[in-house]
């Protein structure tokens, strides 16, 4: 599992940051899990601390980036995810988040078949239909990655930089239950990222953006489901209530009926 071909193979990875706030950390295990054992792609997290030797690799791959203490930490774990890719250019990659459990074997994999035309794009948001790209779901090679986001081989710090000084915007995000300071600079890998997004669209690249399938995700902001429609597929992916360690039960329920 992990490998689609038509013609070749390439591996599919799924990639997921995060720094050592159990608040995100703890999904790890399962979000890997599912990943890895119903869809059949291979999960990666990018974690972003001083070891990660604490961290559980049974379903996935674990990749430190040590901390840099002039910088946001939770900007360094939200913009690895469209840095790290470009180190693996002829990886197939699909962003996501931690927190945000796929649903559908049938949805996932048809997607990864629909993007192996003979004319594949060289981008492609799951989620969006217009101008804003967000980080659930990119879906490129790696090699795109780097010619799409203009990575052009900075580090991961010089881009980290990059991405702040070309965001104007300050969005303070406070997530629900959150115990821990307010964070600033929210969401600057989507906003950066899309303002790349579309200037590589409107100087001709190919950007690829199918229409969602709707009402097709359980949402945290309203937490009702049919047990029977997540046994048949229908939710796409789950954003899930949080943090893991308060909602542990609901949250293995909902993905006992995986099947």
């Amino acid at each position: 599992m992990g490998r689609v071909g038509i013609g070749s193979e390439r591996m599919i990875k799924v990639i997921h940051s995060c720094d050592d706030n159990p608040y995100y950390l703890d999904f790890w295990p399962s979000v890997s899990k599912v990943w890895k054992e119903y869809i059949g792609f291979e999960p990666v997290l990018i974690h972003v601390g001083d070891s990660s030797n604490h961290i559980d690799t049974r379903y996935g791959q674990v990749i430190n980036m040590p901390v840099n203490k002039h910088l946001p930490i939770h900007t360094q774990a939200q913009l690895a995810r469209l840095w790290y890719p470009a180190q693996e250019p002829d990886t197939l990659w699909i962003t996501s988040d931690i927190d945000m459990f796929p649903m559908s074997h049938q949805y996932w994999n048809d997607v990864v078949r629909g993007w192996w035309p003979s004319e594949k794009p060289d981008w492609t948001n799951l989620n969006s239909d217009g101008d804003y790209f967000p980080i659930c779901y990119h879906l490129a090679l790696g090699e795109n990655f780097d010619k799409v986001l203009g990575i052009g081989g900075d580090s991961f710090y010089d881009y980290v930089t990059k991405n702040m000084s070309e965001v104007d915007e300050n969005y303070i995000h406070i997530p629900e239950n959150w115990n821990g300071p307010e964070l600033s600079k929210w969401n600057v890998d989507e906003m950066f990222s899309s303002k790349k997004i579309v200037d590589f669209r409107n100087s001709g690249g190919v950007v690829h953006q199918p229409k969602r399938p709707p009402n097709r995700r359980l949402d945290r902001l309203y937490w009702q489901y049919n047990p029977e429609m997540v046994r048949g597929g229908y939710y796409i992916d789950c954003h899930s209530i949080r943090p893991y360690s308060k909602y542990r039960d609901e949250i293995d329920k909902v993905l006992g009926y995986l099947s």
